[in-house]
């Protein structure tokens, strides 16, 4: 039975599988999952500034993946008292066949970021409640950079061959 419901868990809600695995349930391990995150998006968001089109969006998207890395590291400090590592995991960068769909990717995974963000916050509002309004600030900063994603694949054109 529990078989079926993680199966059905997983076609009716697949935000909450990453990678295949379930969420996890620690908060302190919730919190070094969102620093890994962090660290993986930042990776994929500077190899997809030297793809970019134009140097201005090249130039934003490395500050994007600058302040991503400065947040991850933040967050590993704050739980490097907690006895918990946040490190960068290597994964393949999606590169995608034209600027539009590469900055579709870095929304999505975005978006996935915020959700993990989201459903840890209610539990470390509870359980540390020394680090939520650090959480707070960090929910706050990648909402800009959702919005500054947002935008950069508005003034994408998806039928564009160039890089």
């Amino acid at each position: 039975m529990t078989g079926l419901l993680e199966r059905l868990g997983r076609w009716l809600l697949p935000e909450r599988y990453v990678n295949g695995d379930l969420p996890p349930r620690d908060v302190l391990q919730a919190l070094v999952s969102v620093g890994n995150k962090l660290l993986q998006l930042a990776a994929q968001i500077e190899a997809h500034a030297d793809m970019a089109p134009y140097p201005h969006i090249a130039r934003r998207l490395r500050q994007l993946a600058e302040g991503k890395r400065k947040r991850a590291e933040q967050l590993r400090i704050l739980l490097g008292s907690h006895g918990n590592a946040i490190r960068e995991v290597p994964f393949e960068v999606f590169s995608g066949k034209n600027h539009w769909e590469r900055m579709q990717r870095d929304l999505t995974d975005q978006k996935e970021l915020e959700h993990s963000l989201a459903l840890s916050e209610p539990r470390v509002a509870t359980d540390l409640p020394e680090l939520a309004q650090e959480l707070a600030r960090l929910r706050a900063a990648e909402a800009a950079d959702r919005d500054l994603l947002t935008s950069f694949m508005a003034t994408a054109d998806p039928q564009a061959t160039q890089t």
